[in-house]
C-alpha cells in the first residue's frame, strides 16, 4: 500500500548536486548583500537548502537568525516542519494556537494546517491529524497536494478501522483524471479489499488492473496487494508475489518494504540465509528510514540480528537467549527483548525473580 504523505518529504541523494551548488552560490552571494530585506530572504533560502539536504539543525540556527519573524509563511512553515521532523512535537503544539492566520493566504493556510496534521501524525494521534487534514483540504488544497491529501484521509480512517468513512475518499482517487497513476492503483486495491471479501474473486480483479493503462510501477503494486492478500494463509504464494514486487517496483523505498516482508517470511520458515539476502537488498537501496521503526532498526543491523536470532532458535540455550535479548536491549527494541525474557522465564524458573526484575525495568522504559 502507498504510504502516507502529508507535505514533500526531503530527499537529499535525489537533489544532492543541486542543492551543493545553491548553497555554495548564496553562500558566495552574502558577503556581497547589504540591504537587510534581501539578506534575509537568503537566510531562509539557505534554511531551506538545509532543510532539503536533511540537517535540520542547521536549517533551524538559519530560522533563528535575529530578524526572521513567524509573520513570513516560508520561515513559519519550515520552522513547523523542522520541528516536526526532529521529533519536537511540544514546540509545534505550543506555537500553533498563537499563529495569526489571519495574515496568511488560503493557500498558506492550507499548507500550516498540513504541518499541524504532520505533528499529529508522527505523533500518531490520528484523530487530530484527520482534523486539521480535512481543514487543509477545505481550505484550499494546493495543486500537487490534493489528491495526495485525500488518499491519506482514507489510509488514516482505514487505521482507526473507520473503513466507512475510509472508502469514499478512496473512490474520490480511483475515479480522479489528475491524480497521480500511484495512488489511483493504491486506491483501486484498497476499494476492492473494503468492497468483496472474497480472495478469489480479488485475485481475479488485480489481473484486470494490469491491463489498465496506468504508468510505471503498476505491477509492484499489485504484486504487493496480492501477496499481501496470500500472506496470512498461504505464505509460499505470499513470498512469490513479494519477490515479483520487489523486481517490479520502480521506487527503492517502496521495494524495500516488500524485501522486509520477505525477510520476516523467510523467517518464520528458519531459512536464514534468504532473509540475510533481502536484508542486504534494504541496505544496498539505503531505504531502511522508509521502513516502520521495528524493521529499520533490524535492518540496520542486520548481520547481527540475523546470527543472534539463529542461534537463539536453534540452540534453545539460555545464554543464547540472553545474548539475544541484550543485543535487542542494546538497539533500543525494549519491548522485543521483554518477549525474549518472558520466553526465557518459561524455561529457567530458577532464575524467575532475576527475569522479572529485567521485565520490569524494560517495561517501566516503554
Amino acid at each position: 500500500m502507498w504510504q502516507i504523505q502529508l507535505l514533500e518529504k526531503p530527499d537529499y541523494r535525489s537533489n544532492s548536486n543541486f542543492l551543493d551548488s545553491l548553497q555554495q552560490g548564496i553562500l558566495e552571494l552574502l558577503p556581497y548583500v547589504h540591504e537587510d530585506r534581501q539578506k534575509k530572504a537568503l537566510y531562509v533560502r539557505l534554511a531551506q537548502s538545509y532543510f532539503y539536504k536533511e540537517d535540520y539543525y542547521a536549517a533551524q540556527a538559519y530560522l533563528d537568525l535575529p530578524g526572521l519573524s513567524f509573520t513570513d509563511f516560508e520561515v513559519l512553515y519550515y520552522w513547523l516542519r523542522i520541528h516536526n521532523l526532529l521529533g519536537q512535537y511540544q514546540k509545534v503544539n505550543s506555537l500553533f494556537p498563537e499563529i495569526e492566520l489571519g495574515l496568511f493566504s488560503p493557500r498558506e493556510r492550507s499548507l500550516l494546517y498540513a504541518a499541524h496534521a504532520e505533528t499529529f501524525y508522527l505523533q500518531r494521534q490520528i484523530d487530530s491529524a484527520i482534523v486539521y487534514l480535512e481543514l487543509a483540504q477545505t481550505e484550499y488544497a494546493p495543486k500537487g497536494y490534493r489528491w495526495s491529501w485525500t488518499y491519506s484521509l482514507a489510509l488514516m480512517y482505514a487505521e482507526k478501522e473507520n473503513y466507512e468513512q475510509a472508502l469514499p475518499y478512496f473512490q474520490a482517487v480511483r475515479r480522479s483524471l489528475t491524480a497521480p497513476d500511484g495512488i489511483k492503483i493504491a486506491s483501486e486495491v484498497a476499494c476492492l479489499r473494503l468492497q468483496s471479501k472474497d480472495l478469489n474473486q480479488r485475485l481475479a480483479q488485480y489481473k484486470q488492473i494490469l491491463k489498465k493503462g496506468y504508468s510505471l510501477g503498476k505491477e509492484g503494486l499489485v504484486y504487493m496487494a496480492v501477496a499481501e492478500d496470500y500472506a496470512p494463509h498461504q505464505p509460499d504464494s505470499a513470498i512469490v508475489y513479494y519477490t515479483k514486487a520487489v523486481q517490479q517496483y520502480p521506487s527503492p523505498r517502496m521495494a524495500s518494504k516488500a524485501c522486509w516482508k520477505l525477510v520476516q517470511l523467510y523467517l518464520s520458515k528458519s531459512q536464514y540465509d534468504l532473509a540475510k539476502t533481502y536484508l542486504e537488498k534494504i541496505r544496498e537501496s539505503g531505504y531502511h528510514d522508509g521502513l516502520e521503526d521495528e524493521a529499520r532498526i533490524l535492518s540496520a543491523n542486520g548481520d547481527e540480528w540475523i546470527s543472534l536470532l539463529r542461534q537463539y532458535k536453534e540452540d534453545r540455550t539460555i545464554g543464547k537467549g540472553v545474548a539475544y535479548a541484550d543485543f535487542l536491549e542494546k538497539i533500543g527494541l525494549r519491548k522485543e527483548a521483554v518477549g525474549v525474557l518472558k520466553e526465557l522465564m518459561q524455561q529457567d524458573t530458577v532464575r524467575k525473580t532475576d527475569y522479572l526484575h529485567r521485565i520490569n525495568l524494560l517495561e517501566n522504559m516503554l
